[in-house]
């Protein structure tokens, strides 16, 4: 059994099953992942056009297979906190971090009852129960009414259960007013990826909202270096060096990633100062193009498992079986 179970964890240091009763313990989580979850992993393969893989949320090796894992396993609460937008803020002013968070200016459940000053500043009409659930509002914005109506809109409409992003299910749904930030400089963004404290790639993007353009950043080990690769968002890439505050804000997200196997912190800038714009759980709903595939991308390796909710939290009936099973691989790969 022992020679077994060593002939496994020979491949590149991936997860292998410990022993032929955990190998039929994967296959049977597998199975069960496909009758209970298929729609999430329909949803996976058609983010992956062409590509011929092993698929296995039971033993997961690859970026978008720990996404999956995620939404199906991982059930840390702390995902719901991050996911709701006004919660989240309450998180990470708690961490005590040099990092501005924008102030609520108003929260409610009815549009109507924003006073009619604060939309005569510029402001952003937000939900916080969702993903492009954002309004500008102030002088050079719609009517009233008009936001009124779109903001409401917005509590009526769902969000994340069509590919699982289990985090947005049950989130109590409120509108929210804040500034907008930077006093009229242009914002950039930048999307820091976290597993833990290290941070494997910054993607910074410009002129959201105009020529969009986006250029990415990878750390693998050897420094942060600009990379040749697209995003998935834009296929611009217009090289241009990071912000002056950029060391400032990649230390404030390894602070915040410390709490997690794996956050992305979205910050905006004007380039000496940075704001919290909010912690992602499922990137692209639950999705990393162009190497999320591969196992062997150092951005797999490095999301660890082993920190998540669902491996430290002893659980109930045969996840708990399971849940020790995994921990005997990700151990062994280690």
């Amino acid at each position: 059994m022992a020679e077994f179970a060593s002939r496994l964890t020979r491949r590149l240091g991936h997860p292998q099953p410990q022993s032929r009763a955990d190998a039929r313990l994967f296959a049977a989580v597998d199975a069960w992942v496909r009758l209970k979850h298929g729609r999430i992993l329909r949803w996976l393969r058609a983010q992956e056009p062409g590509v011929t893989r092993r698929f296995s949320t039971a033993l997961p090796d690859c970026i978008n297979d720990k996404f999956t894992w995620r939404k199906v396993f991982d059930r840390d609460p702390r995902h719901v906190t991050l996911t709701d937008k006004l919660a989240c803020k309450h998180w990470v002013a708690g961490l005590g971090l040099p990092l501005e968070i924008p102030p609520v200016l108003w929260q409610g459940t009815d549009a109507a009852g924003i006073p009619p000053e604060l939309l005569r500043e510029r402001v952003l009409v937000k939900a916080n129960h969702s993903c492009g659930t954002n309004l500008f509002a102030g002088p050079d914005g719609p009517p009233r009414d008009e936001v009124i109506a779109r903001a409401n809109a917005f509590l009526r409409k769902g969000y994340g259960r069509g590919v699982g992003q289990w985090g947005y299910f049950n989130i109590p749904r409120q509108l929210f007013v804040e500034p907008v930030v930077g006093d009229g400089a242009p914002l950039t963004e930048m999307k820091i990826y976290t597993f833990g404290r290290q941070i494997e790639r910054l993607v910074h993007i410009v002129d959201r909202f105009g020529d969009m353009g986006a250029d990415i950043w990878e750390d693998h080990g050897q420094g942060l270096h600009l990379s040749d690769r697209l995003s998935d968002i834009t296929g611009g890439n217009p090289r241009l060096p990071l912000p002056a505050c950029a060391a400032a804000a990649l230390d404030v997200s390894a602070e915040i990633g410390a709490h997690f196997d794996h956050i992305r912190v979205d910050l905006l800038t004007d380039g000496t100062r940075f704001w919290l714009g909010e912690l992602t759980v499922y990137n692209l709903g639950g999705h990393q193009g162009q190497f999320g595939h591969d196992p062997a991308h150092p951005a797999s390796r490095a999301w660890d498992l082993r920190h998540t909710w669902f491996c430290r939290t002893p659980q109930r009936g045969w996840r708990e079986a399971y849940r020790r099973a995994l921990l005997r691989s990700l151990e062994a790969a280690a």
